[in-house]
């Protein structure tokens, strides 16, 4: 067994893979299906109902859940099979695993005013979508909750462009993992995609404040 498979979750873990560049830049949910012969298979990402466009020898990374951390490593697409009942993406791992503590995904509360325009609406109806006015109920390096004082016409996947400000306004792309309505209100759970290092430092920063705080 190699140093590489000695930290590798168990098969059935689930997984978050990453497009760095390009048109599907982003984070998308998976699983660890195989991992053989130097090879890992995970189970196709998805995007809007169909399989993510991925090519040959184009980068990803990879963070897999484990109970005590994160493990992160890079990799590059060599396939997909389709001729099995779960299409597989088969990625060749490029250097060593790394080991991230759980506490970089920190989630603290937190009350911040914030917009969010969908992108998606935007794209079903041109002209027709509109900024929504919530709040942040909690935030994390990984992404937040949102609340709003109205129902919203977010669905599931769609991308929301947010207007956060720490000190100086940013602009964030997310993706919503889950919503809920009640009372004609809405929640809607967000993925951060991608951010950029100056808003990562500045959400840092302030995670850190609120944390102190608590104590």
């Amino acid at each position: 067994m190699t140093a590489r498979q000695a930290v590798m979750p168990k098969v059935g873990g689930r997984c978050l893979l990453s497009v760095e560049a390009g048109l599907y830049k982003g984070k998308y949910p998976s699983r660890l299906e195989d991992d053989t012969e130097g090879l890992w298979a995970v189970a196709h990402p998805m995007r809007k109902g169909a399989l993510l466009p991925l090519y040959r020898d184009m980068s990803v990374t990879l963070l897999c859940e484990e109970p005590a951390c994160h493990l992160f490593a890079r990799a590059t697409v060599i396939r997909s099979d389709v001729t099995v009942a779960v299409p597989l993406l088969w990625l060749r791992p490029e250097g060593d695993v790394e080991r991230i503590q759980r506490r970089r995904f920190l989630r603290v509360p937190c009350l911040l005013d914030v917009q969010a325009f969908c992108l998606d609406t935007e794209e079903r109806s041109p002209l027709q979508g509109r900024w929504f006015s919530g709040k942040l109920a909690d935030v994390s390096l990984g992404g937040t909750r949102l609340r709003f004082s109205e129902k919203v016409p977010f669905e599931n996947e769609d991308e929301l462009l947010l207007r956060l400000e720490l000190e100086v306004p940013f602009w964030i792309v997310t993706k919503v993992v889950r919503r809920s309505d009640g009372d004609g209100a809405s929640e809607a759970g967000l993925e951060f995609q991608a951010l950029p290092r100056v808003v990562e430092k500045a959400l840092l920063d302030f995670i850190r404040r609120q944390e102190l705080q608590k104590r």
